[in-house]
């Protein structure tokens, strides 16, 4: 190309890339986007520079083409995303130092007019102005850090910044390897013997293609695999999708939550799972920041914050933060938390003891010969001396209805949850609540201690994970649902921490080290019965609100009550204690659930025959099952106690339409009496234990045959 079309070329591109900057940046202001106008009117400024300036410095098409692709680079948003194992943000610091070093590396070529320039000094002197420019950005970024805070953008904290003085030193580092580089390709190309620089270039070409095709195999031994590298596996989007929850509705409601005045805790939360449910690791990447801003007063929640932060690779030292969070777990004698991440500091591998738990039940064959049965006498008695220890689902949080304006260590109590997406609003009764975190709210006001256990270890083994008992020994199963919750965390693919802890399997930990006197949470699985039975065993009451497996563990569940009513006194509350005697000639109508059924949710309405057919090993009674195959079926149960003149049903009682017949039914005639099962958390099988008191009993694990 001759120098006069070049240059009209080089003119040409540098006036369109400055109209595109100035108009970009007009377009940035109107949009009210303040964290990129500096970015957009900088980058103008250099751009107007180059175009006064690029015929002085002599600089030729290749170096102005690779220089403004390196500012268009900066511009497209890339950090947090990672390339062959390499995050970004290193990519760009690296071509930021080449571009730098290529320009001085021309313009001082071009002051030298001797016929053999001293080239070693231009290489010097081309890397150190290139690293010199660097660091002063540097220190420009670290001033709008401390005056503008968090966000995107060359002024601000955010995505491709986290890591402190780890991050700093890497972007050096990558800038200085760049101008390296590019000076070392000047060099090349600037000598006479062109034969000779172009065998060597090729030797070169090649050995970038051989890295090229070995890396791919290499990578994971080298970097790692990116990005919350051990979460890749696994489906984010599965719970919403089982329980039918809109995926776009949700987002839209994390979106909202995440610019409210929420913990920064629960801000990054929200801002881990938009990364993970959009694929987006700039959003995902975005949420160390706020855990880093955590500044709890709370040692577990920043051992949490420093767990996660390592877990997730976003450009952070992980070594250094699980070193932090080893720190504050031998604080907290957590033995062997304190560990594991340890180990996962030092990259060490780690063994795990298992000892897996089943439910232990009752020999009951040889007491059939007993006349009658009390099912309900059995109690728990709660005062202001009492330490109540929770899930923290449906309690402080509940990710899936959104509601995560919180840490998990919030005082905050939730009474309506998911729910609310599938109900009709006269259908929810907020007044009454939902679940363990309405009933904690009532049970609190007699100034109990009541504390949430988050942060639970699972480990994966043989397709199955496991959380463990008070000495690190791993017991009780967890549902994979549960660990596939989007807020828990992957330290390893085999090792999770349940951040929303659900059911009482995962809490037992927490439980034992907090000292707790009644733990209550979810019972819906066999794994949670049997921690409900090591719990027991160790004198802690249990609380299963959610009852459905509570029968197979029937008189082996000492302290344990299913779907209990509450009642309160001056200065206590009592948890049961509804007794009914039951003779073994009375007709006793159970409903049942056909096991075929696939409706969602429906699968609850079983309990009550689970409960008798164990209790029928120990007591001859007289059953009769009434099948239900959908919601709203309660009428079969009432038409078939009233045909067979029954004065006892065994029902789960859910909605209105549950309630309103079963109520309808009490109130013709008070010998009718109702035994309900999973009923206590939703708020109309509360309003039938308050309302007819000495007609309804519950799941009680423990009945006295007489």
């Amino acid at each position: 190309m001759k120098k006069s079309t070049e240059a009209k070329t080089i003119k040409w591109i540098i006036i369109a890339t400055l109209l595109f900057f100035v108009a970009w940046g007009i377009y940035t202001i109107s949009t009210g986007n303040v964290e990129f106008i500096f970015d957009r009117l900088f980058s103008a400024a250099i751009v107007l520079a180059a175009l006064f300036l690029y015929k002085k410095m002599n600089l030729k098409l290749p170096v102005i083409i690779i220089g403004l692709f390196t500012l268009v680079l900066h511009h497209l948003k890339l950090y947090g995303n990672v390339y062959l194992g390499i995050p970004f943000d290193r990519i760009m610091h690296f071509t930021a130092g080449f571009a730098i070093a290529l320009v001085f590396y021309q313009y001082l070529l071009s002051l030298e007019q001797k016929k053999q320039p001293n080239k070693i000094k231009i290489f010097f002197l081309s890397v150190c102005i290139a690293a010199g420019i660097s660091s002063m950005i540097e220190i420009i970024e670290f001033i709008g850090y401390s005056i503008l805070g968090q966000g995107e953008g060359l002024l601000f904290y955010g995505t491709g910044d986290f890591g402190e003085w780890n991050n700093v030193s890497w972007d050096l580092i990558c800038n200085t390897s760049g101008a390296v580089f590019a000076s070392l390709l000047s060099s090349f190309y600037t000598i006479k013997n062109k034969k000779k620089f172009f065998k060597k270039l090729l030797k070169y070409i090649i050995s970038i293609v051989l890295i090229i095709i070995v890396y791919p195999i290499m990578e994971p031994f080298i970097f790692g695999r990116g990005i919350d590298p051990a979460a890749k596996d696994y489906d984010f989007n599965y719970v919403l999708d089982t329980a039918n929850i809109n995926k776009t509705t949700y987002i839209s409601l994390l979106e909202e939550s995440k610019n409210q005045n929420i913990s920064n805790f629960a801000k990054a939360d929200i801002l881990l799972i938009l990364g993970r449910l959009t694929n987006n690791n700039t959003v995902l990447c975005s949420s160390v920041y706020y855990y880093n801003q955590t500044g709890s007063s709370n040692p577990e929640e920043l051992a949490l914050a420093y767990e996660t932060i390592a877990s997730l690779n976003c450009n952070s030292n992980s070594k250094e933060y699980y070193e932090k969070a080893s720190t504050i777990w031998q604080s907290l004698n957590n033995k062997f938390r304190a560990e594991l991440t340890l180990a996962l500091a030092n990259n060490q591998q780690s063994s795990f003891v298992y000892n897996i738990s089943n439910i232990t039940k009752a020999a009951t064959n040889e007491i059939k010969r007993q006349n009658k049965v009390v099912i309900g006498k059995s109690k728990i008695t709660l005062t202001k001396d009492d330490i109540l220890v929770s899930q923290t689902d449906r309690v402080t949080r509940d990710w899936l209805s959104a509601q995560l304006n919180q840490s998990p260590y919030g005082k905050d109590l939730l009474t309506v949850f998911s729910e609310k997406f599938t109900l009709p609003e006269e259908e929810l009764l907020p007044e009454i609540g939902w679940h363990e975190g309405a009933r904690i709210k009532e049970l609190s006001s007699v100034n109990l201690t009541h504390k949430t256990a988050s942060g639970t270890i699972a480990i994966k083994i043989k397709d199955k994970w496991y959380a463990p008992d008070e000495n690190g020994i791993f017991r009780f199963e967890i549902l994979e649902d549960k660990i596939l919750y989007p807020t828990t965390r992957f330290l390893k693919p085999d090792i999770a921490v349940i951040i929303d802890t659900h059911g009482i399997s995962s809490i037992v930990e927490q439980a034992i080290r907090y000292n707790a006197t009644t733990v209550i949470g979810c019972c819906d699985y066999p794994a949670k019965i049997s921690a409900a039975q090591y719990l027991s065993e160790k004198g802690i009451n249990v609380i299963c609100l959610t009852d459905r497996f509570l029968p197979q563990a029937l008189f082996q569940a000492n302290n344990i009550l299913g779907s209990p009513p509450i009642r309160k006194r001056p200065f206590s509350f009592i948890i049961g204690d509804h007794p009914l005697t039951i003779s073994r000639y009375e007709k006793i109508i159970v409903m049942y659930l056909s096991p075929k059924s696939e409706i969602y949710g429906l699968q609850y309405y079983d309990t009550p025959s689970r409960y008798f057919k164990e209790l029928k090993k120990a007591i001859d009674l007289n059953v009769k099952h009434i099948q239900i195959t959908d919601f709203n079926q309660m009428d079969k149960i009432i038409q078939a106690a009233n045909s067979d003149h029954a004065n006892i049903i065994a029902v789960r009682v859910f909605n209105s339409d549950d309630y309103n017949k079963v109520s309808e039914w009490l109130a013709f005639s008070k010998q009718h009496k109702a035994i309900l099962f999973h009923s206590a958390s939703y708020p109309y099988g509360y309003k039938l234990f308050k309302e007819f008191p000495d007609q309804t009993t519950f799941d009680d694990p423990s009945p006295i045959i007489i």
